[in-house]
């Protein structure tokens, strides 16, 4: 039989179950505080996420608006929805415009002028945080009194150049003081302000895009030359309007084909072939290229060439902008064609000219030869009215051997290339004067060289100049001149020689100066010459590269200049 427990043990028993019982009562307590705590952070959770929620609708709306205007509605709306201020503004502006607007504020406030006051009370904020306007800085403007406190956002931006800012109003009525937001009420309106910002850039940037895409858009559609995208496989990508018409294709037709298969030939194909490994080596150039129309006509192209980069600067194709330079072709073949036929022509003419000319003189000095024979020959008594004949055909014959020999000298000087050698001057001037004395006894001749002798130039055509000049003072002197002159003096330049011929002859008007370098003019009707001499002077010293000036004066002489560079 089992002892009976005693009254000692009950007791024990029992204060062990009632302090389990108390312990129990005590967590109890504790998880219904811990419970009653968690109701509180999920009420407050719930009501950050409604904030949360509301502020992504606005954020979403934002995003989707499709106007700048619409933008700007929502920004106040969400301002005044989400973070409790009264009346909300927000102000974007660049130096071209300014935009704003306003929602929850008096009817009759004037918007502009409470930016244009907020605006200086920022000015030397900065624009990386928050700002509190309190009672004592809004009360300096009128416009600003019925305020209490304004909390702003600004932003500014050098690369857009334009500005942006957020308002929130709280009037005396209500008497919230956003002094006393805590840190995160804070950094949650400056992280809507973040967005907000971001996205107006984001709509920007989108927006300018647009419009400078429609713009190359237009200009890639209506310009007159032809623009061609190709990827490095010579596929097209994009052809404009004006490329389909130069080649008879349609958009449809070309994109996706590859350009040299469906315009060019063999040999075509090779240039094009190594211009686009000059792409690959990311280099533009431009080069001909001979091609088909889509009817078989053949085409000549300019094209201008260059290589297209992805964002990280790899070769991804190529762009050429063509111009059809067909017309231009087609006329620089038919010059060359007429320049060669031309050539042909002035070589036979020039071959015309040097055998008729020489076939022509051989029998004149054969006449000329004669006459003077019969002349000496005084055992013969010709007669008076014979002598005179003998004296009109000799001069006759004389003329005519002159006109061949100037026909000669132009056609020589218009042949011939430049032949420079060294020329004794002072032997070749004497000369041409000794020659000419026969014609005018009484004529002195003033020669001054300024010691220059040798000269590095053409002797044919210097002495065919001179021979003309000297001559001409010579034989235009008057009738009656007591002492008849002709003066040639020769100094030199830097770069040039230049020579003076003058005489006190007959002179010429300012009409004749004018003309007497035109072919065939004669300045006088006594003027026994063609008119070609002063012409192929002007010729030959224009060959020469230099230049000739004349003043004259009737009865009082002429003079010429001339300057002849040095060789």
């Amino acid at each position: 039989m089992k002892p009976v427990r005693d009254h000692i043990n009950y007791e024990v028993e029992y204060k062990a179950l009632l302090k389990k019982h108390e312990a129990v009562i005590d967590r109890s307590q504790k998880f219904t505080k811990i419970q009653q705590s968690l109701i509180t952070a999920n009420n407050i959770i719930d009501k950050k996420l409604e904030v949360y929620k509301r502020i992504n609708y606005y954020i979403k709306k934002t995003v989707e608006s499709k106007h700048l205007n619409e933008f700007k509605s929502y920004i106040p709306e969400a301002l005044i929805d989400c973070f409790g201020v009264e009346g909300a503004l927000v102000v974007f502006h660049n130096p071209n415009r300014r935009a704003s607007y306003c929602e929850g504020l008096c009817h009759n406030t004037d918007a502009d002028e409470i930016y244009e006051h907020l605006s200086e009370l920022l000015l030397h904020h900065s624009s990386r945080a928050p700002v509190y306007l309190d009672r004592e800085q809004l009360s300096t403007y009128r416009s600003l009194d019925n305020f209490e406190s304004i909390l702003c956002r600004k932003f500014e931006s050098t690369y857009e150049n334009y500005n942006f800012y957020l308002f929130g109003f709280i009037s005396k009525k209500h008497g919230v003081n956003y002094l006393k937001l805590n840190d995160e009420e804070l950094l949650v309106f400056d992280n809507f302000a973040e967005q907000m910002h971001a996205i107006l850039r984001h709509r920007l940037i989108r927006q300018n895009l647009e419009v400078e895409k429609e713009k190359y858009r237009s200009i890639i559609a209506n310009m007159n030359l032809g623009l061609l995208e190709v990827n490095t496989n010579e596929e097209i990508l994009l052809a404009n309007q004006t490329f389909c018409d130069m080649v008879g294709y349609d958009e449809k037709e070309l994109l996706g084909k590859v350009a040299s298969n469906l315009f060019l030939g063999g040999a075509e194909k090779e240039k094009m072939l190594a211009q686009n490994h000059t792409r690959l080596s990311k280099k533009a150039s431009v080069f001909e290229v001979g091609l088909k129309h889509k009817n078989g006509t053949d085409l000549t192209w300019m094209i201008s060439g260059a290589p297209n980069y992805d964002l990280d600067g790899n070769v991804i194709g190529s762009i050429g902008i063509h111009l059809d330079i067909t017309p231009q072709k087609l006329v620089e073949q038919n010059l060359s064609n007429t320049n060669k036929n031309l050539k042909k022509i002035n070589s036979e003419l020039d071959t015309l000219i040097y055998r008729v000319s020489h076939d022509l003189r051989t029998p004149l000095l054969s006449i000329i030869s004669l006459i003077d024979l019969i002349k000496l020959n005084t055992d013969v008594d010709i007669g008076v009215q014979n002598k005179e004949f003998l004296e009109l055909i000799q001069g006759s014959t004389t003329r005519l051997d002159n006109s061949i020999k100037e026909i000669l000298n132009y056609s020589r000087n218009a042949r011939l290339d430049l032949q420079l050698s060294a020329v004794n001057l002072p032997v070749m001037v004497q000369t041409i004067c000794d020659d000419l004395k026969y014609v005018n006894n009484a004529i002195a001749f003033d020669l001054n060289f300024n010691g220059i002798e040798i000269i590095t130039v053409d002797k044919m055509r210097l002495e065919t100049v001179l021979k003309n000049l000297i001559g001409n003072a010579v034989k235009y002197q008057k009738e009656i001149a007591s002492e008849p002159k002709v003066h040639f003096t020769i100094s030199e330049k830097q770069s040039a020689y230049c020579i003076v011929i003058s005489d006190n002859g007959i002179g010429m008007s300012e009409t004749g100066t004018k003309k007497m370098f035109d072919m065939f003019y004669r300045g006088t009707s006594a003027s026994k010459g063609t008119g070609l001499g002063l012409f192929i002077v002007k010729e030959m010293i224009d060959k020469l590269k230099g230049d000739i000036n004349v003043v004259s004066e009737i009865d009082e002489g002429t003079t010429f200049k001339i300057t002849i560079p040095k060789h």
